[in-house]
């Protein structure tokens, strides 16, 4: 039988590597890293990143861990250690049950594991596409974090990293205010979204709503009310839920940082799914920019009866219930105060010209804390009680100490205030159809 059981498992991990790109949807296929130190072991250091990784279970994906024991000597009392660090994670999976892998390994330094276990984890068709980490809290994590963001994105996985992870709520939350905030910067939308809505099948984020916040720049607001309106729409369509959608007119400094990269990103997206004969699966807008193109017979085609939807100023208070679509301008005026965005002591730049073609691949700037701290202010009116806020991770710039400790402050002052927050970085090579 043993013979027979390998067999089986070899021929099915050979078709499985074989037909994985012919698959419509996307699997969160998740791996998760983390450190642990020497001398140091126990459930709490594994047991958030686990339990919040088992909330995406019904994606119908497997999971593996892979600690890094940061030992300079690969010594018998560093493979004791990791024996042990094994077999607890292994007990947390069964009792959550948790389908998928364990592993330790032992290396010099965080970053340097990290990477050995991004290039080597997996087999066949069973290979990781999501790289799951909790966010760093020292000067020191932070510089190996963004090593291995860095590791990640040139393997081509997606990366979810978790701010709050070991606060994150264990039990079901209860509440009907009790919200999931979907801030969609730039890109990844639909991976956002598709996110969020597999927390909510998990019986932790049942009850939650969800609320789904774009910004875009250069736009009219005629434009904005019409996107708005097309992805209520669309959600509604695919019966995922109905959802609050609020656009906010921005200035082009406020979301520079996930600008910068915006043209080379979109065309990689596209020539992917045109390789795979994907270009028109996707049932969730990829990109801000999809909303836009929309045109008034395609909207008007969608049986689901028409939304109101309302224009506000940014400081207005956005109306309370289900399936609501708000416009609110936020973008910086002369003659105009906003004093619940502006902090005292600061100054702002004159706002920038309207973009006008393509966007630049520049370095994007972290050090204007200014600009990041006036989005953190629009973000933090809105999201400031929602129990998780899902949001694009920028592309980081460099690995070297100084361009990661800049990288690293400008996500902290961006998400200053909120309780738990997951960034999410998109490969750009997911694939989802929600039509049926």
């Amino acid at each position: 039988m043993d013979g027979i059981t390998f067999r089986l498992a070899l021929s099915a991990l050979v078709q499985l590597e074989q037909s994985q790109y012919q698959h419509v949807n996307w699997r969160p296929q998740v791996l998760i890293i983390y450190r642990i130190q020497k001398h140091e072991q126990g459930a709490n250091s594994h047991e958030g990143a686990l339990r919040f990784a088992s909330q995406l279970r019904k994606g119908r994906g497997f999971c593996m861990v892979a600690c890094v024991l940061e030992s300079e000597e690969r010594d018998a009392e560093a493979q004791m250690q990791a024996s042990k660090e094994r077999q607890i994670i292994k007990d947390i999976m069964a009792n959550e049950g948790i389908e998928g892998f364990a592993e330790v390994v032992v290396a010099p330094s965080m970053a340097e594991g990290a990477n050995y276990i991004i290039q080597l984890t997996g087999i066949g068709g069973l290979v990781p596409n999501t790289v799951l980490m909790d966010w760093p809290e020292d000067e020191h994590g932070s510089q190996d974090f963004v090593k291995i963001l860095s590791h990640a994105n040139t393997a081509d996985k997606a990366v979810l990293a978790v701010k709050g992870l070991r606060q994150m709520p264990l039990t079901d939350i209860k509440g009907p205010r009790s919200t999931i905030d979907v801030w969609w910067m730039i890109h990844d939308g639909g991976f956002l979204i598709l996110l969020s809505w597999l927390l909510t099948q998990h019986r932790n984020w049942r009850q939650s709503q969800i609320r789904v916040f774009t910004l875009a720049e250069a736009v009219t607001e005629e434009k904005a009310k019409a996107a708005g309106e097309f992805l209520s729409r669309t959600l509604r369509e695919r019966r995922l839920f109905d959802v609050d959608v609020e656009v906010i007119l921005a200035d082009d400094a406020m979301i520079e940082p996930y600008t910068y990269d915006w043209t080379w990103r979109v065309e990689g997206r596209h020539n992917f799914l045109s390789s795979r004969g994907q270009a028109a699966a996707e049932s969730i807008p990829l990109e801000i920019d999809d909303l836009f193109v929309v045109d008034e017979d395609r909207a008007s085609q969608s049986p689901l009866p028409a939304r109101s939807v309302r224009t506000v100023d940014c400081e207005n208070e956005v109306p309370e219930g289900t399936g609501n679509v708000v416009v609110s301008d936020c973008r910086e005026d002369r003659f105009r105060q906003h004093s619940h965005v502006m902090r005292p002591h600061q100054s702002y730049p004159t706002p920038p010209q309207p973009f006008q073609g393509h966007r630049p691949r520049g370095k994007p700037d972290f050090t204007d804390l200014d600009s990041c701290t006036r989005l953190n202010q629009v973000v933090l009116s809105r999201s400031s009680q929602a129990e998780l806020v899902v949001m694009n991770l920028p592309q980081q710039w460099g690995t070297e100490s100084p361009q990661a400790r800049a990288f690293m402050t400008y996500c902290n002052a961006l998400t200053e205030g909120l309780k738990h927050v997951v960034f999410v970085h998109s490969s750009g090579h997911e694939v989802f159809d929600l039509s049926n």
